[in-house]
């Protein structure tokens, strides 16, 4: 549901509309256990040598929900999702 919150303000193609949604839906994410994944990713990336990734790491720890990653992997869900439900729309009209 959350998402979906943020899939409407990208369906408008208001930039700053999702970025608010992003900000009040990340903290219930977070929550429910979103967190736990993208640390191991940060962690695998980091371990890769992939650049940025110690620094992306950090700023998750220090920052949680507002950290620039968890934010961009919120907003990269949403749009995953809304291509999702875009697929399926197009093969109901098949």
């Amino acid at each position: 549901m959350c998402l979906s919150l943020v899939v409407t303000e990208l369906d408008r193609a208001d930039g700053r509309a999702a970025a608010g949604r992003i900000t009040m839906v990340a903290p219930t994410l977070w929550a429910e256990g979103l967190d736990r994944p993208v640390r191991d990713a940060l962690e695998r990336q980091a371990r890769s040598g992939v650049v940025d990734a110690i620094d992306a790491l950090r700023d998750f720890d220090e920052r949680s929900f507002r950290s620039g990653i968890f934010r961009a992997v919120v907003r990269r869900l949403a749009e995953e999702l809304a291509e999702d439900a875009r697929r399926a729309y197009l093969a109901l009209l098949n």
